[in-house]
């Protein structure tokens, strides 16, 4: 038995769009569209690479995804770039400098600024989640009293209170951070 559905078309229409955009525009972009870098940039190249993977459990010898940030050396667009380490393990690294194939590259990112504001969000996450786990824990068992007494913190009280020093903490922590911008 079918079921005859009757949606108006502007419906449809927004249903379908709401789809097919989203898939168009996450497509990988051609040669044509290649990025404009220079050597001396800093960027992050995360490229497909098969060999050996050190997961926690386990000791894999698949393809993965290897991420690289540091500064661009070498740039040349169809062919491949080369990327030295920086950053704070770059002299403990075993290779100091590597040689991305342009086929290997699953994208490339520049940096777009401090990560302040999304520091300072999860910090209140963290206050907020904080809470409500002290709030659960208080009613599971029995801090609150007996069940006519009600001596147990409003969360959103706690939540402020857990919030004074979970959100300058979360900002001082985004400022180490940095937000990249995908550029292919």
């Amino acid at each position: 038995m079918l079921v005859q559905l009757r949606l108006p078309l502007p419906i449809v229409l927004a249903l379908v769009s709401s789809v097919v955009g989203p898939a168009s525009t996450q497509r990988r972009p051609g040669l044509d569209t290649l990025p404009s870098l220079v050597p001396g940039q800093r960027v992050r190249v995360c490229a497909w690479e098969y060999g050996p993977h050190v997961r926690p459990r386990a000791f894999l010898v698949d393809e993965h995804q290897v991420c690289v940030a540091g500064e661009l050396v070498t740039y040349e667009p169809p062919a491949m770039l080369r990327v030295r380490r920086t950053g704070l393990l770059a002299p403990v690294a075993l290779d100091r400098e590597r040689t991305f194939t342009w086929d290997q590259i699953s994208h490339i990112d520049r940096p777009n600024g401090r990560n302040v504001v999304g520091g300072a969000v999860y910090g209140f996450s963290t206050a907020l989640a904080t809470a409500l786990l002290v709030g659960l824990g208080e009613k599971a068992f029995g801090a609150c009293g007996n069940p006519g007494e009600n001596k147990c913190q409003s969360v959103l009280v706690r939540t402020a209170r857990y919030s004074i020093v979970a959100v300058p903490v979360g900002a001082l922590a985004g400022y180490f951070f940095t937000r990249w911008k995908r550029v292919y």
